[in-house]
């Protein structure tokens, strides 16, 4: 597989870049951030010239026609340069909202403002509970009627000309189209650490038409999912990219802080942190285009989402607290980027669900999916066995000692030494070359890329065998595991000789073996 990007889209990075670097400096950052409207509009008119607004919208439209995968390359270079803006609230959310809703007349009238920079969007959604998840939506509203109420958090809402409110209709949930000026709606901006412009918008008694909403009545769900899937995807870019900053920052640092004569890089503490730091960044940044290839290629990317969200909040955030130890205490001043990109991956953590929100999100999938009749590891479709099962197979590969044979746990190691040595067939059970489920032969790659397996290839025994197909025993058609082991070994001292003799040790341990033997 090539993952290397295409040459259209090493041209964007390369002008984002490049662009970024001239007009977005860390001290106009820093500038911005204390600004009351928190973004340049020169600079946003510059970026709409540039394409980047219309990025997701159709040629036919006035956009560029690009894909998720550009968005989120390009994303991660404004999260490297920590450009502050209304770019992924509108840009990216409320226009795949629009995207959506093809069949609708408001993106036929919206999107190719959008496209232009000439109109902001942003999104309301997050309530009194402080949750980012559509289900959670208690604000009622009868289209035609009227809305009371408030949302949190809304972003960017002192530039955006439109609303695009989450509302709970009679029939589910609903998105309706508000144009900021209209009367009965306020808003009153809250304190963020990130220097991101957050605020509470309230709705006292506004009015809303039938011609506001988006799509038909109780189709805002729909529309709403892959708009928030795009925003966390579009966030995990930021993230990552303000983590390749600080780790490009802290190797710079390393390089030419000088302590005890030599640089600080010379020492093997400051080593292995920026060996961790690269670590995080490339995990991270392997997980975000994988869902992001994904939702470009129209394929089901949700528990994708999730998990690079998921990891990228924690991952994100270890690199800025361990940035903040290489750099000791020039990392908290205020003329330091460190500090401020340390924010923002703090607020983009938590935007669009947190990691637990997330995480969740990969369990439910995976529940569904075991539960559902996929193929398994055998490649036939069966049920998720017991939980009980589970448990027990869990300890027979750990090597516990568990129930009897025949109860489905583990055979205790002494009872199955000494009926190896009887000469009496091993239990039955699943081992690490079958299916744990329907107890079909794996293939050598299905083996390898289960946990168990994986672990032993790392860390553990028999790591000559994790890449071997599976084998068959003398004495029948059962697959060789861990339980049958015993049975391929000589019996008696024979275990433990060397080339010159059996040991002393080896010669006490067949003995004892010979003892249990006449005992049972």
């Amino acid at each position: 597989m090539d993952f290397t990007p295409s040459s259209a889209q090493q041209m964007l990075v390369s002008t984002a870049r490049e662009f970024l670097r001239r007009h977005c400096p860390p001290e106009r950052v820093q500038a911005w951030a204390l600004d009351e409207r928190g973004f340049d509009e020169k600079l946003w008119r510059q970026m709409a010239e540039l394409g980047w607004p219309g990025l997701l919208v159709s040629p036919e439209l006035g956009g560029s026609g690009g894909s998720m995968l550009d968005v989120v390359l390009l994303v991660e270079q404004m999260g490297y340069a920590c450009l502050p803006g209304p770019f992924i609230t509108s840009a990216v959310v409320v226009t795949s909202l629009l995207a959506a809703a093809a069949n609708a007349d408001q993106p036929k009238r919206l999107l190719p403002v959008l496209a232009s920079g000439e109109l902001i969007a942003t999104l309301a959604l997050t309530e009194e509970n402080g949750s980012g998840d559509s289900d959670d939506v208690a604000l009622a509203c009868r289209v035609p009627g009227r809305l009371t109420g408030r949302k949190l958090f809304v972003k960017d809402a002192h530039v955006a000309d439109v609303l695009a409110v989450v509302v709970r209709e009679s029939e589910g949930l609903g998105l309706v189209l508000l144009p900021s000026e209209r009367r009965g709606i306020s808003r009153i901006q809250l304190a963020a650490i990130s220097g991101e412009k957050m605020f509470e918008v309230v709705f006292d008694d506004v009015e809303v038409t039938a011609a506001d909403r988006l799509g038909a009545a109780g189709y805002g769900g729909a529309l709403l999912t892959p708009a928030l899937e795009a925003g966390a995807l579009a966030r995990t870019a930021e993230m990552v990219g303000g983590a390749q900053r600080i780790l490009d920052l802290a190797v710079e640092h390393a390089r030419t802080r000088v302590q005890g004569g030599r640089p600080i890089g010379g020492y093997q503490a400051i080593q292995h942190a920026c060996a961790d730091l690269v670590r995080d960044v490339d995990t991270a940044r392997g997980l975000l285009y994988l869902a992001a290839w994904k939702a470009a290629e129209g394929l089901p990317a949700a528990s994708d989402v999730a998990m690079a969200k998921a990891h990228a909040a924690e991952a994100c955030l270890a690199v800025a607290r361990r940035g903040h130890q290489i750099f000791g205490a020039i990392g908290y001043c205020e003329e330091h980027p460190l500090h401020l990109i340390h924010k923002r991956i703090q607020a983009a953590a938590l935007d669009f669900g947190d990691a637990q929100h997330h995480l969740e999100t990969v369990a439910r999938s995976r529940h569904r999916g075991n539960d559902s009749g996929r193929p398994g590891a055998c490649g036939a479709r069966h049920r998720r066995p017991p939980s009980r099962r589970v448990r027990a197979r869990v300890d027979q590969h750990q090597g516990r000692a568990g129930n009897p044979a025949g109860s489905g746990g583990a055979e205790p190691r002494q009872r199955r030494q000494a009926r190896s040595l009887r000469g009496q067939p091993a239990p039955r059970h699943a081992s690490r070359d079958e299916c744990a489920a329907c107890r079909e032969p794996r293939s050598a790659r299905q083996r390898i890329t289960r946990g168990p397996a994986i672990a032993r290839l790392l860390f553990g025994r028999n790591r000559s065998t994790a890449s071997r197909p599976p084998t068959r025993c003398a004495r029948g058609d059962q697959p060789r595991g861990h339980g049958a082991i015993a049975d391929q070994l000589p019996p008696g001292p024979a275990r433990g000789a060397r080339a010159g003799g059996a040991s002393p040790a080896a010669s006490a341990r067949g003995q004892g073996l010979a003892r249990r033997q006449r005992l049972l």
